[in-house]
């Protein structure tokens, strides 16, 4: 007979869950700090002299 934790009504299912929630919160913790935002790249630029005050002005109004 299949008497495993998935068949006792589903109860199985939670440590799965709980599991897949764990694995989530790390990812999406890590993966935030990984990622740029446009304004980050946009304030990059201006600072490095890659583009002008009028093009910076013009962007950010663009992405905000």
């Amino acid at each position: 007979m299949w008497f495993d934790c998935w068949t006792i009504g589903g109860i199985g299912i939670i440590p799965l869950l709980l599991l897949l929630t764990i694995l989530f919160f790390f990812y999406s913790l890590f993966a935030n700090e990984k990622r740029s935002s446009s304004l980050d790249i946009l304030e990059s630029r201006y600072a490095k002299g890659e583009i002008s005050k009028e093009e910076y002005v013009d962007i950010k109004k663009d992405i905000t």
